[in-house]
């Protein structure tokens, strides 16, 4: 004779208990994976603000070496302008030109400190070197040029010499910024200014507010803050560092911030203890939501049921009417309204109503998006208009504003609706022509040329012409990022101003033998 099997462990617990256990296991299995975890989000958190630190530096070291850019072109616009550097230059006078050459670290940017010149080279039309000086006064002795930088003056021709160009490089141990600009518009030679980064970016220790090092390649110190800390006598000491590489992809200079773990370490220990009371408060919720859900969803019915069953004869059947379903109508009309209300107010120039830089920047994405499946041609025109400052400046902000609302309706009217015209600055407009030529882009930018230079501006009884520089950029599937085409656009629209203003100029990778002119 058989015995019924006894039953198991887990059968004699009964629901209720066993809910329990599970939610109180579960609950110390998570207090315990917060505490194991802890160590690890402490060291997250400490490459976070590691990686955050550097991420500042490099921000940081970018605009510093921007305004360098700025400052050594300013400079450089200043010597070539010089008559006796000219006068040399035209003489081919080495000696009288080195000397010219050394009067020029005697100008403000130099003797204030604002840039650190380390040489200044004249160089002819060919590109051979003219004259030179070092910041030490000697003529000629040191000077040389980025060897990147000098491929790329030699393989530009026509009007593409009048660019200027300017390189980081690592010459020789030294990390220097280079700068090639054109002597005359019918360039009698070059200038070629070469200055120190170093000695600007320690201007990063009063950006950053923290100590900082800066070490060249080879790991010679250049720089160190006086509040530099020793980070193997202080724990709590944050190091974070950013490498500043030439753009020939030369190893350049390291740049080291100091920061403190202090506060970082005092607040990970707060919100850790703070999660571990949410996690506990959070776990005995848990266990009385649970408990009050299963008591009226499965407990509550079930006895109801079996008391049911109790009173009910064999075979009758128990039934019970389910609730009703109840429908919710939402209406989303009135919310895609009032979103593309605000997608439109987000991209679109308040003042002009023109779509403005953002909308712009993706005109520009969808286009490139479109030409990976497709061969075809584009333009791109950036505009600035000429004496806009001067009408600003004497008749008010509000001359200034109806002056770009007037011309902004003109724009509107030499487009076509395939077109996109925004305003992207102040007083500065972008055009994308789709499906254009580089030809048929000159045409239309002249046409808007003529179209500003024919506008007459009235306001309280006077009359004000003003007038429109325009560079123009082809755009193909090689011509490279949206940033690059943006950056040619803007300087061709320099070109144009400095070639008399009121001028339209093409900017060509590869200069055609039927178009000897870019500027109209």
């Amino acid at each position: 004779m058989s015995h019924p099997r006894a039953p198991g462990l887990l059968r004699k617990i009964s629901f209720r208990r066993g809910l329990t256990l599970t939610i109180m296991t579960m609950g110390f299995f998570t207090l315990a994976l917060i505490v194991l975890m802890g160590r690890f989000y402490q060291q997250l958190v400490i490459d976070a603000e590691q990686q955050t630190l550097s991420n500042i530096i490099a921000a940081e070291s970018d605009q510093v070496m921007h305004a360098l850019a700025e400052d050594v072109r300013q400079l450089g616009l200043d010597i070539q302008s010089d008559s006796g550097v000219r006068q040399a230059m035209l003489n081919r006078d080495s000696a009288a030109l080195s000397a010219e050459l050394a009067n020029q670290f005697r100008r403000y940017f130099v003797t204030a400190s604002v840039v650190r010149l380390e040489s200044i080279i004249a160089l002819d039309k060919e590109l051979s070197q003219l004259g030179s000086v070092t910041r030490d006064g000697k003529a000629g002795s040191n000077a040389t040029i980025c060897p990147k930088l000098l491929e790329k003056a030699q393989a530009r021709q026509g009007s593409r010499r009048l660019q200027l160009l300017s390189q980081t490089c690592l010459n020789g141990n030294l990390f220097q910024h280079q700068v090639l600009i054109p002597a005359g518009l019918a360039p009698l030679g070059y200038i070629l200014i070469v200055s120190d980064p170093a000695h600007n970016l320690q201007t990063l220790e009063h950006h950053l507010g923290r100590p900082i090092e800066i070490y060249r390649n080879d790991g010679s110190l250049l720089y160190r803050s006086p509040a530099w800390q020793d980070a193997v006598l202080n724990d709590d000491i944050l190091l974070a560092e950013h490498r500043l590489s030439g753009d020939d992809g030369s190893d350049g200079i390291s740049i080291l911030a100091q920061g403190t773990l202090h506060a970082n370490h005092s607040k990970l220990g707060e919100i850790q203890y703070i999660v571990l009371i949410i996690a506990i408060l959070a776990t005995i919720a848990t266990m009385i939501a649970a408990h009050y859900v299963t008591r009226k969803i499965i407990i509550e019915p079930l006895q109801v049921l079996v008391e049911q069953l109790r009173r009910s004869d064999a075979g009758r059947r128990i039934t019970d009417k389910a609730p009703d379903n109840l429908k919710a109508i939402c209406e989303f009309s009135e919310l895609q309204e009032l979103y593309d209300e605000l997608q439109d107010i987000a991209l679109t120039d308040p003042l002009t109503q023109l779509p403005n830089r953002l909308c712009f920047e993706r005109r520009m994405e969808d286009l490139f998006e479109s030409m990976r499946n497709e061969d075809d041609h584009h333009a791109l025109c950036y505009l600035d208009l000429d004496r806009f400052k001067e009408i600003n400046d004497s008749c008010g902000h509000a001359a200034g504003d109806l002056l770009l609302q007037q011309l902004a309706d003109l724009f509107r009217k030499q487009i076509r609706s395939v077109d996109t015209f925004a305003r992207v600055g102040g007083d500065e407009f972008a055009l994308l022509l789709k499906h254009c030529s580089p030809s048929d882009a000159m045409r239309m930018a002249n046409q808007i040329r003529e179209a500003v230079e024919n506008f007459q501006f009235l306001w309280q009884n006077k009359q004000f012409n003003v007038g429109v520089s325009i560079g123009v950029v082809p755009v193909s599937s090689d011509s490279g990022s949206i940033a690059r085409i943006l950056s040619l656009a803007d300087a061709s629209c320099y070109i144009a101003k400095q070639q008399g203003r009121n001028q339209v100029h093409l900017h060509q990778d590869v200069i055609n033998t039927d178009m000897s002119a870019t500027a109209f």
